[in-house]
C-alpha cells in the first residue's frame, strides 16, 4: 500500500499512515492493492486496500485495509 502511495504521488509526504490486515495472503496467491483519494476532517489523504481471490466463495477476499493522511 506504501508502494501504491509512493508511485502515485511521490511529492505528497505521509502524516500519518494506519493499517489492520483482515485476511492472510500467502506468497503463492495473486493480489490486487487500490485506493481512492478520500478528504477527512484532518485533511487530503486516501483510503487503500488490498484483495485477494476467495477460492472457497469465488470473487475476491478483503486481505488489508488501510488510511492515509497527507501533510
Amino acid at each position: 500500500m506504501l508502494e501504491l502511495l509512493r508511485e502515485q504521488g511521490p511529492d505528497r509526504p505521509l502524516r500519518r499512515f494506519m493499517f489492520r490486515a483482515v485476511s492472510p495472503v500467502l506468497h503463492s496467491e495473486a493480489f490486487e492493492v487500490a485506493g481512492k483519494p478520500i478528504e477527512t476532517e484532518e485533511g487530503e489523504g486516501a483510503e487503500l486496500w488490498v484483495s485477494a481471490p476467495d477460492l472457497a466463495r469465488g470473487g475476491a477476499r478483503l486481505a488489508m485495509r488501510g488510511k492515509a493522511l497527507f501533510r
